[in-house]
Formats: C-alpha cells, sequence, structure tokens
C-alpha cells in the first residue's frame, strides 16, 4: 500500500482539509479580511492576476485528462452552453443598450459579466450546494476556452478599448493566460505520480482552490476601502447592483438550463450563469478599462461568495443529475 503523498505534506495538508471542509466560510473570511485589513488588502492587489492564474491552474489540474476527455465528449452542448451565455446574451444586451442610446459603468460591468467564462470556483460552488458539479466542471473546460473569441463582440462595442490592434492584444493575452496555467495544471495530471488522485488529495486541491478565491477577494476589497471613504452612496448603488446581476442571472438560469438540456445541467448551469470570471479580465484588459470596474469587481465577490450562504435553500430540492 503506497505511502498517501498527502499524508506527507503535514500541516499544510491539514489547513488545506480544513479549508475544503469549512470552504464556505474560508470564502466569507475573506471577504471580512480584505474590508477589515485595508493595509493588506492593497498590498494583495498587485497579485491578484496571479492568484487567478492558480485558480485555472488548480482548476485544470483537478480536472485532469479524464475531465477533459470528458468535456470533449459532450463537446456540441457545451458549445451550444457557451455560445449561448457568452456571445448571445452579450450580443443581445449589447443591441438594447444601442437602441436605448445608454452607456457607462453599469453597462460596462454588465456587459463584461455577461460575455464572461465560468469562475474557476465554479464546480466548487455546486459541490457546496449539494449538487454533481461534473456538467460545471465541463463547462468550466470549454467556456474558459472559448473566452478570447466570445469577448470580441464586447470589445469591440466599448470605446474604451481603442482600436482592433487594442482588442487583438487583449484576446492574445486571455488566451496565453488560459493556456499557460491550464497547459501547467493538464501537463502535472499527466505525470505518473498524479494520474489517479486519492481522495484526500482532491480535498487539498479543494481547499487550496478556496484559500486562493480568498486570497483574489482580499486584494479586491481594497477598492471597496477607497470606495467606502470617498463616495459610500456610489458603494451601495454598486453593491445593489452586483447582487442583482448576480443573482437574476441565477434566477433566469435557473428556469431555462434544466429545461433545454436536463436535470444534470440545472443546477451547474443556473450557477455559472450568475457567476462569472470577471476577475480574469485584469490580467489582459487595459488599466483605462479595469480601473473604474474594480469598485464593481469587488462588490461582485459578495453574491458570488456568499451564493452557498444565501441561495443554499432555493437550489436544495432542485433536482440533479
Amino acid at each position: 500500500m503506497r505511502v498517501s503523498g498527502v499524508a506527507r505534506l503535514g500541516w499544510l495538508v491539514k489547513i488545506a482539509s480544513l479549508a475544503a471542509r469549512h470552504s464556505r466560510w474560508v470564502l466569507v473570511m475573506g471577504l471580512a479580511l480584505g474590508l477589515l485589513f485595508q493595509d493588506v488588502a492593497y498590498l494583495a492587489r498587485p497579485s491578484i492576476p496571479v492568484f487567478i492564474a492558480l485558480l485555472l491552474l488548480a482548476a485544470s489540474f483537478r480536472i485532469g485528462p479524464e475531465g477533459l476527455t470528458g468535456a470533449i465528449g459532450k463537446l456540441k452542448t457545451h458549445i451550444a452552453l457557451t455560445l449561448l451565455c457568452q456571445l448571445l446574451l452579450p450580443i443581445l444586451l449589447i443591441g438594447i443598450f444601442w437602441l436605448m442610446g445608454v452607456s457607462g459603468i453599469f453597462v460596462t460591468a454588465l456587459l463584461l459579466v455577461a460575455a464572461a467564462a465560468p469562475i474557476s470556483g465554479s464546480p466548487n460552488l455546486v459541490i457546496m450546494l449539494g449538487h454533481n458539479p461534473a456538467a460545471a466542471l465541463r463547462q468550466l473546460v470549454v467556456g474558459t476556452a472559448f473566452l478570447p473569441l466570445t469577448i470580441i463582440p464586447v470589445l469591440l462595442y466599448l470605446p474604451s478599448m481603442g482600436n482592433v490592434a487594442s482588442i487583438a492584444v487583449v484576446t492574445f493575452k486571455l488566451l496565453l493566460v488560459i493556456m499557460s496555467a491550464a497547459g501547467i495544471g493538464l501537463l502535472l495530471r499527466c505525470l505518473p505520480r498524479f494520474r489517479q488522485l486519492e481522495a484526500a488529495e482532491l480535498d487539498v486541491i479543494d481547499g487550496v482552490s478556496a484559500i486562493l478565491m480568498a486570497l483574489v477577494v482580499v486584494g479586491l476589497m481594497s477598492a471597496i476601502g477607497a470606495a467606502f471613504t470617498e463616495s459610500p452612496s456610489y458603494l451601495l448603488q454598486i453593491f445593489v447592483f452586483a447582487f442583482a446581476v448576480n443573482f437574476g442571472f441565477q434566477w433566469l438560469g435557473s428556469f431555462c438550463w434544466g429545461r433545454l438540456y436536463g436535470a444534470e445541467y440545472d443546477v451547474p448551469m443556473s450557477v455559472i450563469s450568475g457567476n462569472r470570471n470577471i476577475a480574469l479580465y485584469l490580467t489582459a484588459l487595459p488599466a483605462a478599462v479595469t480601473e473604474p470596474l474594480l469598485v464593481f469587481i469587488g462588490c461582485y465577490q459578495f453574491p458570488m461568495y456568499l451564493t452557498p450562504l444565501l441561495l443554499q435553500r432555493f437550489y436544495r430540492n432542485r433536482k440533479s443529475a
């Protein structure tokens, strides 16, 4: 009987395993720490893109080649879901905003959410809600892979993005980050040592992912603290808007995906509908676009990280494959 690789890592494994068991509260702790310790939040802020890339790496490592094969096996379904969620929805919203003649930070934020891929922790959120994460894992793979293409209509619409060359640079950066992080994770799983992971080892990966999600949100809370000091009324508007967008998309998703694609996709795709990886844009979009959005991105973490707590009853009795 081989000695578990997890057992050799001692206290680090204990911390990660504890984080996996109490992942809901780890996410809440990240929110609280970022708000209470603004100096720490400012220190963590420059590292946000690194944490996001590490989250992608951890997600692809957990998925592994078998999960990737599963995504390929149902590729048509997940491409259709990606086109509906990340391409058709933002194009529809662009048409509505163009006809209405409206623009501004709320429009930009809503479009970027609608075009974003699932958050790397979306399978973890589904698990926390007591449902099967398989469809969320597959959608994470396909949605993230297609993001550099599905984001193009939104980038073309945003005046702050500039010319086509600037848009090409952004899509290339996104592609580079996604391929590098996901590729390293998959390559590691191809090593003989990691081809078959034990349940305890999967718990460690889930715990590390929860900790990384908490570190991301700590850095994002720096913008919240500054906004609270400068304009608390504006912060309240953004905060309410973030909850309305996230929970609104989840509520709309709960009417669609189960009916269209069956029980397997009901909860995972409903969760994904609202929980999008808008923080991933920080790795590629120019500062002129991201700086005004930092307050919204920070506020958007609250409904994402509180989904397992606030929507537990909403998802509890839903059918799951």
